[in-house]
This record gives C-alpha cells, sequence and structure tokens, in this order.
C-alpha cells in the first residue's frame, strides 16, 4: 500500500531491492520511448460497461462473491500472483491469516455475541481513518497509495459485512466488495497515461469466527488487484512486475494485521466493558425487586 511510509522505516535489503525495480523499470520504459509511439497514440477507449480508470464506482462482475473464489483465498494464505503476457493481463495481492487471543479464559458465548455485530466486527479491519462504516451491513475501505511500479493505485472498496450461521448456530463474519474506485496517478516525466494498467477489479472478501478455544478469533482477509498493462508496461519484464507486486503485498500485509491485532482488542475491550455494565444493572435492579 506505500501505507504511512514515515511509520515504518525501510530494511537496507528492501531498500536495496526497491532500487533494483526501479532500474529495471526505467531501462524499459526508456526502451518503450524509443520503440513506441507517444502515450496518447495508446490511448484505449473506455469500454461502455466498465468504469474508467479514476472514476467511481466501478460495479464490475464480482468474483469476490463466488464461492470458489473466496474458498481458493482465503484458504491460501500469503502472496497472489498470475501474468498473462500473451494478453497483458494481471493480478495481484495478498491473503492474511489473522488469528488474534482475545480472552485469557474460555468463553465461546462471548466471543459469539461479539462476533454477531457486522458492524462492530468491520469496524476491526482497517485504520479508523480509512474506513467509512455506510450502513450496519455496509463499509468503505481506502487502500492508500500502493506503489506498483511507476503507477499510484490508491482505491477504495465498498463492500457489504454479513454475518451467517452455521448449522451449529457458530456466527461467521463474511466480508464481500460490491464496488470500487481505482484512482489510479502516474509518475512525472514517464511515457505513460492513467490507462496504462486500467482496473478491472479490487476483490475484496474476509471470513472470522471463534477459535475452538473459545479464546481466540481466527479467519482471513484477502485483497486481489485485477488488470490489463497497456502500452510501455506491457515490455516490463515478469520478474520485475512480480517483484513490485510482492512489494505492495508486504505492506498490504503488515498494515491488514496491524490493524486487525489493534481494532479486535480495543472493540472486545469495550464489548466486554458493556456487558460487565449490564450485568451490574441487571443485578442491582433484581435486588430492588427483592
Amino acid at each position: 500500500m506505500p501505507l504511512h511510509p514515515a511509520r515504518h522505516s525501510l530494511h537496507p535489503a528492501r531498500h536495496s531491492l526497491r532500487l533494483s525495480l526501479l532500474l529495471s523499470l526505467l531501462l524499459s520504459l526508456l526502451l518503450a520511448a524509443l520503440l513506441l509511439p507517444p502515450p496518447g497514440a495508446l490511448a484505449f477507449p473506455a469500454s461502455p460497461n466498465r468504469a474508467s480508470p479514476n472514476r467511481a464506482p466501478n460495479f464490475a462482475p464480482n468474483r469476490a462473491a463466488s464461492p470458489s473464489f473466496r474458498a481458493k483465498v482465503l484458504s491460501t494464505p500469503g502472496d497472489i500472483f498470475s501474468y498473462d503476457p500473451a494478453t497483458g493481463r494481471i493480478e495481484f495481492g495478498v491473503s492474511v491469516p489473522q488469528s488474534v487471543p482475545l480472552l485469557e479464559e474460555p468463553d465461546p458465548e462471548l466471543l459469539a455475541a461479539f462476533l454477531e455485530d457486522p458492524a462492530r466486527v468491520a469496524g476491526c479491519l482497517w485504520q479508523p481513518g480509512r474506513r467509512t462504516q455506510l450502513s450496519p451491513t455496509s463499509v468503505r475501505l481506502q487502500l492508500a497509495d500502493l506503489s506498483f511500479l511507476s503507477l499510484t493505485i490508491e482505491p477504495q472498496v465498498t463492500c457489504d459485512a454479513t454475518v451467517r450461521r452455521l448449522p451449529t448456530g457458530e456466527p461467521v463474519f463474511e466480508l464481500t466488495s460490491t464496488a470500487f474506485s481505482a484512482n489510479v496517478r502516474v509518475g512525472p516525466g514517464l511515457p505513460l497515461d492513467e490507462g496504462s494498467m486500467p482496473l478491472e477489479a479490487v476483490d475484496t472478501v474476509g471470513q472470522l469466527r471463534a477459535g475452538k478455544d473459545g479464546m481466540r478469533i481466527f479467519g482471513a482477509v484477502a485483497f486481489v488487484i485485477s488488470g490489463t498493462l497497456k502500452g510501455p508496461l506491457r515490455l516490463v519484464p515478469e520478474a520485475v512486475l512480480k517483484a513490485g507486486a510482492k512489494a505492495v503485498s508486504s505492506e498490504v500485509l503488515q498494515v491488514a494485521k496491524d490493524s486487525f491485532e489493534q481494532g479486535v482488542r480495543r472493540e472486545m475491550s469495550a464489548f466486554r466493558r458493556r456487558e460487565l455494565e449490564a450485568l451490574e444493572m441487571e443485578g442491582e435492579k433484581h435486588g430492588d425487586d427483592l
């Protein structure tokens, strides 16, 4: 994402990787500038059924609602990457496993009660300043400044937040993206335009449930960006594309884990406090009735 880069110092090896990526990209773009026509000649007309790169929102066909897609990305933690050189289609992202201990003693009923409110759980998922609760079952997440090669992508994703019950009655929180805004920017002085990587989807999915130990919440949240490279970016070697995608995924992974761990502990603490206060008030009322 770089997400709040000032908060995260760069490891020397990571800094070296970024310099290597930048040099490889500049060489590729220099070759493109010599061999290809100006960016304006590479413009592709926007499809009438697809939003332009900076238009909001885009209601693209929704893979996030597909059971097979959800099962695949949520059950495979780590980086997600695929690229087809013949078409330029690229897909990258990350599946972030979550497992956060919240209680010192088992209390399955308390965990179940906590998960039953989708707005409360959705409030744990992302940084407060980049999360907007649209309704009790809808949330917008802003993924800030993802630096992919020479492009900066700042997508906003609108998601449904719901609770599904298993046959056993256990609640399972589910997150499913329904729309997105791309917000693509290009670095200065490069032979590219905003159509160099039209985004087709920013699929966001998640699932959280109580652990069998009755003390933790576990699951996963995944973000998958897909689009088609055009013009000079088609000349960038696949190894450079993959390294650039991995740099994005690493930052998303860290921010997503930190945000959820801090958020779910904060929300659980507030929830337990309210539950205890309610029990105390009920006890006082019962005492007054005797």
